[in-house]
C-alpha cells in the first residue's frame, strides 16, 4: 500500500493487512494509529506534529458484521509483533 505524500489533517485509525506500507513525505497533521499485520513500513521523511502509534496486530481483523477479514493472500505468513 502507497500513502506517500499524503497529507492527513485529522485524527486517523488505519487498519491495514498488506505486506509493506509506504508513506514517504507523509504528513500527519493530527494524532494517528496504525494497526499492521504482515507489514513493513517504510516512513522517510514523514513529518509527524502529534503521536503516531504504529502497533501489529496478532489477530485477524474483523469486518463491521463480525466477520473475519480475508487474508488468503498471506497464508502461511507470521504475524509481526
Amino acid at each position: 500500500m502507497v500513502l506517500s505524500g499524503v497529507m492527513f489533517g485529522g485524527p486517523v485509525i488505519l487498519s491495514l493487512a498488506t505486506r509493506r506500507l509506504e508513506s514517504r513525505r507523509t504528513r500527519w497533521a493530527a494524532t494517528a494509529e496504525i494497526r499492521l499485520r504482515y507489514t513493513t513500513v517504510d516512513l522517510a521523511h514523514a513529518v509527524f506534529e502529534y503521536p503516531l502509534t504504529i502497533a501489529a496486530k496478532l489477530d485477524p481483523f474483523l469486518l463491521a458484521d463480525g466477520s473475519e477479514l480475508a487474508e488468503g493472500a498471506f497464508a502461511g505468513a507470521r504475524a509481526r509483533g
